[in-house]
């Protein structure tokens, strides 16, 4: 790289930043700049750089041929500009994801020290649906960045996935609100009832969307292998859509044969999750297993 190559012809011939810069009539940063790859020098700079460092203009651009020509020069500096452009926007956007997952990881913490610490398990609940609002809704405003696509229709799915999950547990937190403040009051019977709805819910919107979720590392059946190979991945989501309403359907009439309905619903939401993550499993040992 070009930074490199000036950076190395500069401690050859025993100058620092500093003189460097006075013999080019620049400022210090300016030469740090050029070494720590933030900027490049125009044609007529690299000459002299050249000229002072006492080596080829070729070995600082890292070509093997001699450019003489300020033209040709010039063109050969564009390209490690637009190169250099797009390096800084990949590390912008590096950063910027980094930050945004930091802060997602944060508020998965925070809900899970809300649910270990909260006194009152009522509102402990609400601390944690809000905290998970708040990681879908950080998701659902940066889509493109944290899932690296621009592709319309992916990114359609995904903020139709987050609006879905935003709103359920809009709908649940408020719910829990209603009931502590004494707004509602709900039998036992009534409660088990809007929990079986709203598990109905979810396994219809997911037989839905599961087929259409693309390849990411934040929304879907999040697995070690789903998320490390592609094919694993489509899999997964194929079974999960196609189980998701015979689950709902055989969800149903457990809940209404068997008398202990957390049990029941327990069960059934761990063999709808179960069913793929193992059969994806199995299809991951066995495409790896040769290698």
């Amino acid at each position: 790289m070009i930074s490199q190559n000036i950076k190395e012809a500069r401690m050859k011939a025993g100058l620092s930043q500093e003189e460097l810069a006075q013999k080019l009539h620049v400022v210090r940063q300016t030469v740090s700049k050029w070494e720590r790859n933030l900027s490049v020098p125009d044609a007529q700079m690299l000459v002299e750089l050249a000229q002072v460092l006492q080596v080829p203009v070729k070995d600082l651009l890292g070509t093997q041929e001699q450019v003489d020509d300020l033209q040709d020069l010039a063109a050969k500096l564009a390209s490690v500009n637009e190169e250099l452009a797009r390096q800084q926007q990949e590390n912008q956007r590096q950063k910027s994801y980094w930050r945004k997952r930091e802060l997602i990881l944060f508020l998965a913490f925070l809900a899970l020290l809300i649910a270990l610490g909260g006194r009152n398990g009522a509102w402990a609940q609400l601390g944690v649906f809000g905290c998970a609002l708040g990681g879908v809704f950080i998701l659902y405003r940066n889509l493109p960045l944290m899932t690296n696509t621009s592709q319309q229709s992916q990114l359609k799915t995904f903020r139709q996935t987050s609006i879905f999950v935003i709103g359920l547990l809009v709908l649940v937190a408020g719910g829990v609100i209603l009931k502590e403040t004494g707004q509602i009051e709900l039998t036992s019977r009534q409660e088990n009832m809007l929990a079986w709805l709203l598990i109905v819910i979810l396994m219809i919107f997911t037989e839905w969307i599961s087929p259409r979720l693309a390849w990411n590392r934040h929304i879907g059946l999040r697995l070690p292998w789903t998320i490390g190979d592609l094919q694993t991945w489509n899999l997964a989501h194929r079974i999960l859509g196609w189980i998701s309403w015979p689950a709902a359907v055989f969800y149903t009439a457990s809940v209404l044969v068997f008398p202990d309905f957390g049990l029941t619903s327990g069960i059934c939401v761990i063999f709808w999750i179960a069913i793929p993550s193992l059969a994806s499993l199995i299809f991951w040992w066995r495409k790896f297993r040769r290698h």
